[in-house]
């Protein structure tokens, strides 16, 4: 668990960020192409402080995941024109993997957006196949626009009631809360292959 004095840090650097609202806007953007789950929910979190305004944070983070899977993509495009891409294609297993990925690639990016850990080989595959870039990126805005909101809202109201509570509750209760926003599509997985 973080310690007070780094909390009391982070909270001083976000209300200092708070006077810069752009500047506020653009790191929460940047931070999405680190842990983007994580930087909605702490934007979510400093909504419900009242630290920064709803809409500039929520498309701060918004625009942020949309860039960042897109990047994804056009890195996979990137390395399927390198030579060690190029010597990867002409394997058969990856022909198969291909052919797969492409009649499939709708499916898979959409499911991509919703567990943890399939973005980044997802979104690559689907750049390195050259799926056309306006299907990759009408995807990800559509489902973009269904997952961030919601994170970002759900964290906002948890926030909100949790600063009713003790400094000590309230970080406990944000870390179980990111905890089960990063476990639900595993664990429901789980239970449909079961």
């Amino acid at each position: 668990m973080l310690s007070a004095p780094l909390l009391d840090l982070a909270d001083m650097t976000f209300r200092s960020l708070a006077a810069h609202p752009v500047l506020l806007a653009l790191t929460m953007m940047v931070a999405t192409f680190f842990l983007e789950d994580v930087a909605t929910v702490a934007a979510g979190l400093l909504v419900s402080q009242m630290v920064v305004a709803p809409l500039p944070a929520l498309l701060a983070v918004l625009i942020g995941t949309i860039l960042g899977d897109l990047a994804l993509h056009l890195m996979g495009r990137f390395l399927a024109q390198t030579s060690w891409g190029l010597s990867l294609r002409s394997r058969p297993q990856v022909a198969a993997a291909e052919s797969w990925l492409s009649a499939r690639s709708g499916i898979a990016l959409g499911v991509a957006r919703f567990v943890p850990g399939l973005r980044l080989p997802v979104y690559a595959a689907s750049g390195f196949i050259r799926t056309p870039f306006l299907r990759v990126a009408g995807i990800v805005v559509a489902v973009s626009l269904i997952w961030t909101p919601t994170v970002f809202w759900l964290s906002a109201k948890a926030g909100a009631a949790g600063s009713q509570l003790p400094p000590g509750l309230a970080v406990l209760v944000a870390l179980l809360a990111l905890a089960l926003i990063t476990l639900a599509p595993r664990l429901t997985h789980r239970v449909a292959a079961a």
